[in-house]
Parts: C-alpha cells; sequence; structure tokens
C-alpha cells in the first residue's frame, strides 16, 4: 500500500472500525439522535411510513427503513414479508437462498511486527490459499488468510467456528512467507496477535434492493 499522496492528497492509511466509528460520532452535531443497543425486532408498514419496533420494547416513526445490518440482514427479512403480502412471488426462491460461501478468512490484528511498516501492503497467493497484510498507523498489522473451503455451502449449512477453531486454523498456516526479505512469516505476526476471529465468506448478490418503504444497502444486499 503506497504512502504516495499525488493522486488523493492524502496518504492511504487502514485503521480499526472503532476508530471510524469514533471519529463519525465524534462530527455528527445532534447526538441524541444516535441511539445505542437498540436491537431491531419487526416494523409496522403503513401507506403513511414505517413504525420500527426494538426488542427492549420502545418504537420509533419514520418516512422509511433503511437496513445496513448486515448479510443476515433483519431489515431485508421484513421487506420480504411485506413484499409477499403487497406482491406475492416477487421474492424468489432462488433469491431466498442466494447466499453461498466457498471461502473461510481467518482475521485479526497485531501490534507491530519486526520486518513489516507503516504503509506495507503485502499480498500472498498459493493454491487454494492467499493472505493479505496491511501494515498501518504505529505499525498495527492488519492481517487476513484465506483458504478454500471443501465445497459450496448454501444458506442454512454455512459453518460456524469458535475461538479454538481460530487457533486451530492458525497453527496450520505458521509457515506462509507474507516478506521475503527480511524474511517475515505468518508466525511472526501470529505471536504478536492482539485479536482474532475466523468466519466463512458468505457471499451474495440480491435482485431486490428496495420495496415500498425499505431499503437495504451494502453487505444487506451485496456481500
Amino acid at each position: 500500500m503506497s504512502t504516495d499522496n499525488r493522486r488523493c492528497g492524502y496518504d492511504t492509511v487502514f485503521l480499526d472500525r472503532r476508530l471510524v466509528l469514533h471519529v463519525i460520532f465524534k462530527h455528527i452535531q445532534s447526538k441524541s439522535k444516535v441511539l445505542l443497543n437498540k436491537r431491531f425486532a419487526s416494523v409496522d408498514h403503513t401507506e403513511k411510513g414505517v413504525i420500527v419496533h426494538c426488542e427492549d420494547g420502545s418504537s420509533y416513526v419514520g418516512d422509511i427503513l433503511v437496513g445496513a445490518d448486515g448479510i443476515y440482514s433483519a431489515v431485508r427479512r421484513e421487506m420480504w414479508k411485506c413484499a409477499d403480502v403487497i406482491q406475492p412471488g416477487l421474492i424468489t426462491e432462488a433469491e431466498r437462498r442466494c447466499v453461498s460461501s466457498e471461502y473461510q478468512v481467518l482475521y485479526g490484528m497485531s501490534s507491530a511486527t519486526a520486518g513489516l511498516y507503516k504503509g506495507n501492503y503485502d499480498v500472498t497467493y498459493m493454491k487454494d490459499r492467499s493472505t493479505m497484510v496491511i501494515t498501518g498507523k504505529e505499525n498495527t498489522v492488519y492481517w487476513f488468510i484465506f483458504k478454500k473451503l471443501d465445497r459450496v455451502y448454501h444458506v442454512g449449512e454455512i459453518p460456524r467456528y469458535t475461538k479454538e477453531d481460530a487457533a486451530n486454523f492458525a497453527e496450520q498456516n505458521l509457515d506462509i512467507n507474507i516478506e521475503k526479505e527480511p524474511k517475515v512469516t505468518f508466525g511472526d505476526i501470529w505471536r504478536n496477535r492482539k485479536c482474532y476471529t475466523l468466519v466463512a465468506t458468505e457471499e451474495a448478490s440480491f435482485n431486490t434492493w428496495t420495496f415500498a418503504r425499505f431499503v437495504c444497502l451494502g453487505d444487506a444486499v451485496h456481500k
């Protein structure tokens, strides 16, 4: 990853999601409108608007409901329910089952590791495996190891992994070369780990992104 800023006027950076959220929140003027610890439960959809109900019993009235709530989107689920009533057949069985997974990825963060420096962007390709390692501010290392699964898994059967699964996966990949000179292996990065997670990498491209007063964004419609 080049730190050359001639093209954009800014250096390229890679940082924690929590830091991005902190910066965004700091610049919101009406902070009272940001409600934390609210889990979406259901929605009443009418000609005049939507009433969103949360699991804690609270409800909120608005004009539209926007769901940027990930591949297993609860908002998308409610949108489908609404479409089934108003326009039966719009959401096909193929669309409902389009989520699949062909790869798994172990990803995490490590503290500064000898041989890796701010601005480095290292990719290694192997048969059925690849890595991506990005070194950010204060030489914090953000890393990913992708591995092809034994087959394509579909919605309802996509694997879930434990911390023990993740650690075992890492141990099986310690010898992967990240840098040639000076030599850096994934084992070097793993020893400095701060956090890590193993997940199946879901893929999906839904046909229906909006319906009535519903809108879905991001992974909720295109993962």
